[in-house]
C-alpha cells in the first residue's frame, strides 16, 4: 500500500487497521427475524414492577429497611437440630426404660 500523499494521521489509521484486522473477510450481520410493531416497552429492571405505594412512602422507611428474612438463620437451624435430638433422646429414654421395667416384671 502506497502511503505517499497521506498524512501522519492517515498513516497511523491505516497501519493500525492493518495490525488488528484478523484477515477474515468483514461480513454485515443481520437478525433473522422482523416485526412491524417494535415493542417501545423498553428492558426490564429489578425496580418494573415495584409497589405502587412506594410513590408515596418517605425515606428512610423503617418497615422498609428491615431485611427481608426468606430461609431460616443458621442459627435458627442448630436450635431445631439441637431440639430434635434431645426429643430423641428422651423418647429412646423412655423406651430403654419401658424395656427394664418389662424384664424387672419377669
Amino acid at each position: 500500500m502506497s502511503f505517499h500523499n497521506f498524512n501522519r494521521e492517515e498513516i497511523t489509521k491505516w497501519l493500525n487497521l492493518m495490525k488488528t484486522r484478523a484477515g477474515a473477510p468483514i461480513m454485515a450481520y443481520r437478525k433473522l427475524w422482523h416485526t412491524d410493531n417494535p415493542s417501545i416497552q423498553g428492558v426490564w429492571s429489578p425496580f418494573v414492577n415495584q409497589d405502587t405505594s412506594l410513590n408515596i412512602t418517605s425515606f428512610p422507611n423503617d418497615k422498609l429497611s428491615r431485611m427481608i428474612q426468606t430461609e431460616p438463620t443458621a442459627t435458627e437451624l442448630l436450635l431445631e437440630m439441637f431440639k430434635k435430638q434431645q426429643l430423641e433422646d428422651s423418647e429412646a429414654n423412655v423406651s430403654k426404660g419401658e424395656g427394664n421395667r418389662k424384664e424387672e416384671s419377669k
